[in-house]
């Protein structure tokens, strides 16, 4: 094959525009460059609902299965069934086709080893991205087999273990709560627009139906659900930054002395949490990749992102927004929901973060971020690395902020 270049490589996954960075074309070549790489025998492949993503999907699972890869497709699923999927039924690798809450006109790829160990930059990225580029592959003995998995009966199972099953009412049709689902249906369109539930105008459709409805909580998911956020009984929203600190908080009690890994973007209410726990904060470099990477390195019980990514030293020390590190199980309505204060409707929020769309722009910083503090609050600025963009966040410094009678309240 000819030599090509691909943009599309970030620091810890890829993400392009279709079909200018990324197509069939450049699939099939990351799945040989993959092959060449890793030297799986096994991959599992998974998708999101983009309507690109079932064609890239193919050319991906073409290039592996040209390399003498057998694959395993399990279809249509979020990413961390992709990670789930490779480590429990010990495959050589995994790559998940999505571009997460990116627009439309993007897609990407994620990408594991065995044991969903991530790939990154620093960590092999750029050289898969090398063999792809150049085009030359080595032939293989064999093609590769194709397989269809039904990985999600064994998910959900998996998902379940970590709750007393017997203490729970099925419904809907596990748990014993009622959801009101709003925006439920796949449609790779986009029709509510970007599926990025930190921007504003997605706030809305969840915080309406939660006061219809007078329901306890509201949340909401991103693009391939690997992020969640809340919103509290009066349709107040939770930073991802405060749930960092809550189940940090609550992973300390089950494990006494733990290590606590956060990213470096909003850092003062954890490195509080953590140290009033008696546990011990270990910052890493924002992005999954590197995360995970950190929490293998420290054996970290619990890592977190102010973005609302939350990993687990049981989950492959992957993220999934819906688990539990076999903690003791939680009543519904008890006293999990104690480490967040009620935010008073006449405060200003405590923290926050605003992106800047820098399309067009003559410049967007390689590196970063820029550090200072205004008035005893935390601002920092930083490009975004996964589109072109800078994104500001703010917080103020708890000891000012914190309520009488309450510890943490920037929490």
């Amino acid at each position: 094959m000819n030599p090509i270049i691909i943009s599309g490589f970030k620091a810890y996954d890829l993400r392009g525009r279709i079909p200018s960075e990324l197509n069939e074309d450049v699939a099939y070549r990351i799945g040989r460059a993959y092959a060449e790489f890793v030297t799986p025998k096994k991959v599992i492949v998974g998708r999101d609902i983009r309507l690109s993503s079932e064609e890239l999907a193919k050319a991906l699972e073409q290039g592996l299965l040209d390399s003498g890869v057998d694959v395993y497709d399990i279809g249509l699923c979020g990413t961390e069934v992709v990670y789930f999927a490779t480590f429990a039924k010990q495959m050589d690798g995994g790559i998940m086709v999505t571009a997460s809450h990116n627009p439309p006109d993007y897609n990407g790829m994620k990408f594991v080893r065995e044991g969903s160990r991530p790939i990154s930059g620093d960590n092999g990225l750029q050289d898969i991205r090398a063999i792809a580029e150049a085009g030359k592959f080595t032939a293989p003995a064999k093609v590769g087999e194709r397989y269809a998995m039904d990985i999600m009966p064994e998910y959900i199972d998996h998902l379940l273990s970590y709750v007393d099953r017997a203490t729970l009412k099925p419904l809907e049709p596990f748990l014993p709560f009622q959801f009101i689902k709003v925006h439920h249906e796949p449609d790779g369109t986009f029709p509510h627009g970007v599926p990025n539930p930190m921007l504003l105008e997605n706030h809305r459709a969840p915080v309406e139906a939660l006061r219809k409805h007078t329901a306890d909580c509201a949340i909401s998911w991103d693009g391939d659900y690997d992020r969640c956020f809340l919103f509290d009984e009066h349709g107040g929203f939770i930073e991802g930054y405060y749930i960092v600190g809550l189940l940090a908080s609550m992973f300390l009690k089950r494990f006494p002395g733990g290590r606590i890994v956060h990213d470096p973007r909003l850092t003062w209410n954890t490195l509080d949490i953590v140290a009033d726990g008696g546990g011990e904060a270990v910052q890493s470099k924002s992005g999954h990749a590197f995360i995970k990477q950190v929490m293998r390195e420290v054996d970290g019980v619990y890592g977190g992102e102010m973005s609302a990514h939350h990993y687990f030293r049981d989950f492959a020390y992957g993220d999934a927004a819906d688990e539990r590190d076999r903690q003791e199980p939680v009543a519904a309505g008890g006293g999990a929901n104690e480490g967040v204060p009620d935010q008073r409707r006449d405060q200003p929020a405590r923290a926050g973060c605003q992106v800047h769309d820098c399309r067009g722009a003559r410049e967007i910083p390689a590196s970063g971020p820029e550090r200072g503090l205004h008035g005893r609050r935390q601002r920092r600025v930083r490009p975004v690395a996964i589109q072109p963009a800078l994104v500001e966040y703010r917080t103020a410094d708890p000891a000012q902020r914190r309520e009488p009678g309450r510890r943490g309240a920037d929490a």
